[in-house]
């Protein structure tokens, strides 16, 4: 039986063709957030990210931090950006948490998109052959590819049963 992606999956799959990216090579930083119609700056603070219209958003890396850090924290505020309205002051501990919770989980599926990095893995009988290989196509911590990797078998294998 074949993956069946998640609903986030599909969203994360129709985000990147619809501006054009099919590949892990083709990722970049500065022209997913052009593409998307958000602006991106490198400072010496904490990333943030604020939503300038209905629209367009800001984003703020720490240039501090290497490119695989730079690239999630990234995924991380465009989560906040494209999903979540306002800012988190006047909200509830609960629903703040809810919300952080929703940006890690999107920061996994969109730094290793499944129908990018699937069919480089599948055929590589080992989990460190699996790991090193999304590690290396993708600008990631080797932590947030064994994680991606285990999210992806353990939803794969329940498909399978």
């Amino acid at each position: 039986m074949e993956y069946c992606q998640t609903l986030m999956e599909d969203k994360v799959q129709e985000i990147y063709e619809g501006i054009d990216i099919y590949h892990p090579h083709q990722i970049d930083i500065e022209k997913i957030a052009s593409r998307l119609g958000h602006y991106v700056e490198f400072a010496e603070c904490k990333s943030y990210s604020t939503l300038e219209t209905e629209r367009s958003g800001f984003i703020v890396l720490d240039s501090r931090e290497d490119e695989r850090s730079q690239w999630e924290a990234f995924a991380h505020e465009l989560c906040h950006i494209m999903t979540h309205a306002g800012n988190q002051f006047g909200i509830t501990e609960s629903f703040r948490e809810y919300q952080e919770d929703r940006a890690r989980l999107f920061t996994l599926k969109f730094c290793l998109p499944v129908h990018m990095f699937a069919k480089y893995i599948d055929s590589l009988p080992t989990r460190t052959e699996r790991i090193y290989t999304m590690y290396n196509l993708f600008p990631v911590s080797p932590e947030l590819a064994e994680r991606r990797l285990n999210s992806y078998e353990s939803h794969h294998y329940l498909k399978k049963g």
